[in-house]
């Protein structure tokens, strides 16, 4: 089998040179000569640094370059084989450059750019000669895999890697080359065959792929150019045609420019850390942020207030440091970063600690992959048992569960009251209502307003003392909502119960919820309805946690009717009900669809 690309490591030293020559290569390509004494071994900042080399055929050193606006660039500082990037201030500016030649006894290296208008480089480059650059690598070199042929495939950027390796192939090598270019004006001469694809005539690297008989046995295939076609050529050589190696790599990104720390590889990086979150989780829940809220503290002080390792709880300032949230004022001394403030906030503390029920919501996202497999429930597995045996079974998580309900209560209860408010009814039945917060609220709107609310025991006990003040208006029911509901409510409301049960179970408690309300009552839902088309991000997330946790899900209008179509209802109006939340408002299929409008 065909060995792989290696990456051989080189040491990266920070060299200043003289702009030689700029030559026009095509009417888009621009060559680059640079050359000076420190293209040789030359010593800086106490530092030997060695000579300068390029062993592989796409080989890339980074130029740096003055931001628009000054005269300097900005340069990172020389270090033992690498360089040492600013944390604070100005980022430097530089860009990756494929060394197209380097001449050891001339003193020379060649450098291809191909301009942009309005590039940073490309300016830069057009008026370069005489003027003095830094340039740092190659940091490292692929070594070639020995191959019966070669298939080189790119766009401009890509030329200078493949021009090289032309250049450079042993005499009776077997290259073949596929190259998107603008037009025909950008052609090079190159000492192997080339198939030119040109984008001003409606072409494509990848369609043209498609059509071209390939060898596959003993080819090694090397992709470069702008990173989404580079991915899908990668996928069709590998996959569609069999090809064994296939080494790619991005070098540009279309509508990114620049160094944006948003990058794709950069932000995908940052949307699937796992160690920031479960630090910052850790740190919450040793009470860090409340032990450098008085001033800075060492790693050992710190140890010793939280029962913790002195030199892992360092290691573990020390990540907080490079996130933010704390800032380090000496080698094992941190204070709290302005973004640390946050975590003293009642609201953080209570989501974040590891030993709280927001906590066990967000760990129970490990068992995302089983239920995107099944469609089913992933709390069981992970715990033997369902989300609320595992709240029964734990007092101090079931407190830390019931504030965070009301956190949220806090949040969505008013504007839902409002919106139930205005519907008019003189008697309501609360399913499944809690502890009676939203009955509560209607209660106190309402003076003429008579309720029932319906749970199970344990939320009972809790909803009477809550309603002790309604005493004559409203009556606390126990039983479950799978049985036979109190009767004699003009309206049934089902506030955030629906999403919490798979659509077997939802259609039952909304044929109990029917079969109380009679012909001329109604089913009112409170509940997030997802917009297929675009869906609110709040309730995608909510989405998922139902799946998680119970194998539900959030619904949209269409799944809402189908359910209260089993059910012997229909949906009649849907209406706001606060930012997050509407009322799905459901009547029997024997009323007048005049009622209700």
């Amino acid at each position: 089998m065909t060995a792989a690309f290696e990456r051989v490591w080189h040491p990266v030293a920070l060299r200043e040179l003289e702009v030689l020559r700029v030559a026009a290569v095509t009417p888009l390509m621009l060559r680059v000569t640079v050359g000076g004494d420190q293209l040789g071994a030359f010593r800086s900042g106490g530092r030997e640094l060695g000579a300068f080399r390029t062993a592989g055929f796409d080989d890339h050193v980074k130029l740096f370059l003055p931001a628009p606006g000054q005269r300097e660039p900005v340069l990172p500082a020389q270090a033992d084989g690498h360089l040492d990037w600013p944390e604070h201030g100005p980022r430097p500016v530089h860009r990756d450059y494929t060394v197209r030649r380097f001449d050891a006894a001339a003193g020379e290296l060649d450098l291809d750019v191909v301009v942009h208008p309005g590039g940073v480089a490309a300016g830069w480059a057009a008026a370069a000669t005489g003027s003095r650059i830094h340039l740092a690598g190659p940091k490292m070199s692929h070594r070639v895999p020995e191959a019966s042929r070669y298939l080189l495939v790119g766009d401009e950027t890509a030329l200078p890697a493949i021009a090289r390796f032309a250049d450079e192939a042993p005499p009776g090598t077997a290259v073949h080359a596929v190259v998107e270019i603008a037009d025909g004006g950008e052609r090079q001469e190159l000492p192997v065959p080339v198939i030119w694809v040109h984008r001003d005539a409606g072409s494509a690297l990848l369609p043209v792929l498609r059509t071209l008989e390939l060898p596959v046995e003993g080819t090694v295939a090397w992709v470069a150019g702008e990173a989404g076609t580079v991915r899908r050529v990668r996928l069709h050589l590998a996959r569609e045609r069999g090809i064994a190696v296939v080494h790619a790599t991005g070098y540009w990104r279309r509508g990114v420019t620049g160094d944006r720390p948003d990058e794709p590889p950069a932000r995908i990086r940052e949307l699937a850390d796992l160690l920031t979150p479960t630090a910052v989780r850790l740190a919450v829940t040793l009470n860090i942020p409340e032990l450098l809220a008085g001033g800075p503290r060492t790693a050992v002080e710190l140890a010793g207030r939280c029962g913790t390792d002195p030199r892992a709880t360092l290691a573990l300032l020390r990540l907080l440091a490079a996130r933010g949230i704390v800032t380090a004022t000496g080698p094992s001394t941190f204070a709290l970063a302005d973004l640390g403030e946050v975590l003293l906030d009642e609201g953080p503390r209570h989501h974040l600690d590891l030993a709280g029920a927001g906590a066990l919501l967000d760990r129970s996202w490990d068992g995302l992959p089983h239920a995107v497999r099944t469609g089913r429930a992933a709390f069981p597995q992970l715990h033997g048992h369902g989300f609320w045996e595992h709240l029964d079974a734990d007092e101090a998580l079931a407190a830390s569960f019931d504030a965070y309900l009301d956190r949220w209560a806090a949040e969505w209860m008013p504007p839902a009251a409002a919106a139930l408010g205005a519907l008019g009814a003189s008697s309501i039945v609360d399913v499944g209502g809690g502890s009676g917060g939203l009955l509560a609220m209607l209660l106190r709107r309402d003076p003429g307003l008579h309720a029932t609310l319906f749970e199970q025991p344990a939320s009972a006990a809790r909803a009477r003392d809550r309603l002790a003040g309604f005493a004559q208006r409203c009556r606390v029911v126990e039983g479950s909502f799978f049985d036979p509901l109190p009767p004699g409510g003009g309206l049934y409301v089902l506030a955030q119960v629906l999403h919490d049960w798979p659509d077997e179970q939802a259609a039952a408690i909304l044929r109990r919820s029917a079969e109380a309300a009679g012909p001329d009552g109604r089913v009112v839902l409170v509940e997030r309805v997802l917009d297929a088309a675009a869906p609110q991000p709040d309730h995608v997330v909510s989405d998922l946690r139902m799946l998680v946790l119970f194998g539900a899900r959030e619904r949209t209008v269409e799944e809402f009717a189908a359910l209260a179509g089993h059910s012997g209802l229909r949906v009649a109006r849907i209406a706001p009900a606060g930012p997050m939340l509407s009322l799905v408002e459901l009547v029997s299929d024997e009323a007048d669809p005049k009622m209700h409008r």
